[in-house]
């Protein structure tokens, strides 16, 4: 029984590990996922803005002339 108690942790380490690797990469993986999202949010949104201001600027200039 005290082998079995000694080799244990040992196991449960192996277990601990393969699950903060699995984790490590799941939130690596994550991390560019959401930048490469943020990114394209970001262009979405500039994109949005330019087109809606130069719309209102083009409503502005149609109600001057």
């Amino acid at each position: 029984k005290n082998i079995d108690r000694e080799e244990n942790p040992e196991g449960d380490v192996r277990i601990k590990t393969c699950i903060e690797i699995f984790i490590y990469k799941v939130l690596h993986f994550i991390q560019i996922h959401l930048r490469f999202c943020f990114i394209t949010f970001i262009i979405i949104f500039v994109l949005n803005f330019s087109v809606d201001f130069g719309q209102s600027i083009q409503n502005q200039l149609t109600k001057i002339a």
